[in-house]
């Protein structure tokens, strides 16, 4: 924690004696005075990658109920929301073939370079955010976590997707050393399957994905491939006496942190509920909205680290 007392200039007019009879003309001022400032030490970064065709404001205001943003007030984390390139990112699926990969659009560059000027002027830490996105943002946000591993990224949290399949993913996980150890939450809703079809083949042509359970097994292998294997528990979120999700979480080894947490949400669809209750129908199907999804990720966070 840091305590800054820098002094500020100003212009004030000096205003005649509440006191005074005297009908004294207002006099320019030029003042100088101190003012203190307690600052966090390192607050946290949280970097907020919005889904397929939206851009930083429809995420922030519509699509999470700017949930995020008071998280971030109560928590003390510098929120950054960054607009895709044509309104997606170039994630790690070979079958997408929007503009961002089409045309391959450095994402990663991207957010390095958010990493570094909230650290220069935000004062965050200069390396170490947490990510989270929804759809094509999730998707990305995958590939941080595969690609840059513990030494860039803290912690990752994916809602309303799973991971693309091997063989539709433009690089070798096996490939990919050391075994990136962050801890990751993947959050999805089942009433639209995933957004993925009977066939497990992506609305839209994304191509092939693995299930929820299969994408929080394979990270928590990779903390196996590190030699210690997480322990496993399951358990329910109610809302109403009625159940909200099924989680399964994986622990580090005689410890209580949290390096894995799947969210299998009840009754929702391609959305981000925000524990507003109310009920509501779309083409990304329902919205119950029992569970405040973004709530649950800074939870997890701070539980992970």
């Amino acid at each position: 924690m840091e305590f800054l007392k820098p002094k500020l200039e100003s212009q004030a007019a000096r205003m005649p004696d509440v006191l005074s009879s005297e009908a004294d003309t207002p006099q320019s001022l030029h003042i100088t005075r101190q003012v203190g400032f307690l600052v966090p030490d390192r607050p946290n970064l949280l970097i907020a990658y919005h889904g397929s065709t939206e851009d930083a404001k429809i995420f922030r205001h519509r699509t999470t109920a700017e949930c995020y943003d008071r998280l971030a007030c109560e928590e003390g984390y510098v929120v950054a929301y960054p607009d895709g390139y044509k309104g997606n990112w170039n994630d790690s699926r070979i079958t997408a073939k929007y503009a961002t990969k089409t045309e391959n659009i450095d994402d990663i560059e991207f957010t390095l370079a958010i990493i570094e000027y909230a650290s220069t002027h935000f004062k965050t830490s200069s390396n170490r955010p947490f990510v989270v996105g929804q759809g094509n943002g999730g998707q990305f946000v995958f590939r941080l976590c595969l690609q840059l591993g513990s030494a860039v990224i803290a912690g990752g949290a994916v809602h309303t997707m799973t991971l693309a399949a091997p063989e539709n993913i433009g690089y070798k996980i096996e490939d990919l050393e050391p075994f990136p150890i962050y801890p990751i939450v993947p959050i999805n809703g089942g009433e639209v399957a995933l957004a993925l079809t009977h066939k497990k083949k992506a609305i839209g042509s994304r191509g092939k994905h693995l299930g929820s359970n299969e994408t929080a097994s394979f990270f928590s292998e990779r903390f196996s491939k590190a030699n210690f294997t997480p322990k496993k528990r399951n358990y329910c979120i109610q809302s109403k006496d009625k159940a909200a999700a099924e989680v399964t979480e994986w622990l580090e080894d005689g410890k209580t942190r949290v390096i894995v947490k799947l969210i299998k949400l009840i009754g929702e669809g391609h959305t981000i509920p925000t524990g507003q209750g109310q009920l509501r129908n779309s083409l990304l199907g329902p919205r119950r909205g029992a569970l405040n999804a973004p709530e649950q990720v800074i939870e997890f966070f701070k539980q992970s680290v």
